[in-house]
């Protein structure tokens, strides 16, 4: 009888894993998903895409600078922060 709670919680949990293995297939693009080609788990990809693909917070903080001067100019105002 405890093999059939195993059996039963490990089906859910295979299921639960292929549907996101399912949805990374969908939804990730190939060219993308060649940057996770090491990942054999879909958690192994989704961590490999974040270290291989995601922008650090240096990056992310000197773009986000860059647009807020190139908004500021476009509206007429001064980048300038003593003004």
């Amino acid at each position: 009888m405890d093999y059939r709670m195993e059996l039963e919680e490990y089906k859910i949990i295979n299921t639960a894993h292929k549907n996101v293995c399912d949805w990374i297939d969908k939804t990730v693009d190939a060219s993308w998903r060649s940057l996770a080609a090491e990942g054999f788990t879909s958690r192994e990809v989704v961590q490999t895409l974040h270290s291989n693909v995601s922008q650090t917070n240096d990056e992310i903080t000197e773009n986000t600078s860059q647009t807020y001067i190139k908004t500021l100019k476009i509206a007429g105002k001064s980048t300038d922060p003593r003004e």
